[in-house]
């Protein structure tokens, strides 16, 4: 049976303690044509000129569910790169990718937090915006 040499093992390095991204649940609501009073911007960002179509914010237990729907005049690529920035600046997982309708989706998770951006090129030059984030709430 093999032994190890004496000081030849390497310990991991320690893994850093993440903060939930909602310590508390947002009041539920619902809004057209802006935020939801209690939406929380800082675990959903929403991009600079983006004209908002509708938001919910729901709390379903310890899970609180956030959307916004919105357009803007922005191309699709810099509303991604708008995402793509946050999530990479909070140390998120991020994967894209690009379905067969011409959308894009770029999805940042976290443990057991996500947000996912959908964008789409509108014939009108805007861009349609489609954001869906699921938290687990702090204790």
């Amino acid at each position: 049976m093999p032994t190890a040499t004496p000081g030849t093992h390497k310990a991991l390095p320690k893994s850093k303690v993440k903060k939930p991204t909602l310590s508390a649940a947002p009041k539920n609501g619902v809004a057209k044509g802006k935020l939801t009073s209690s939406f929380p911007k800082k675990a959903v960002p929403v991009p600079p000129h983006l004209k908002i179509t509708s938001s919910s914010v729901a709390a379903q237990g310890t899970r609180v569910l956030v959307g916004v729907d919105g357009r803007s005049k922005s191309s699709s690529a810099s509303i991604l790169a708008f995402f793509n920035r946050d999530f990479a600046a909070r140390g998120w997982t991020v994967t894209r990718s690009t379905p067969a309708d011409l959308t894009t989706t770029l999805r940042g998770t976290y443990g057991q937090d996500a947000v996912v951006a959908t964008v789409r090129q509108l014939p009108t030059g805007q861009t349609a915006l489609t954001v869906a984030g699921t938290f687990k709430v702090g204790d």
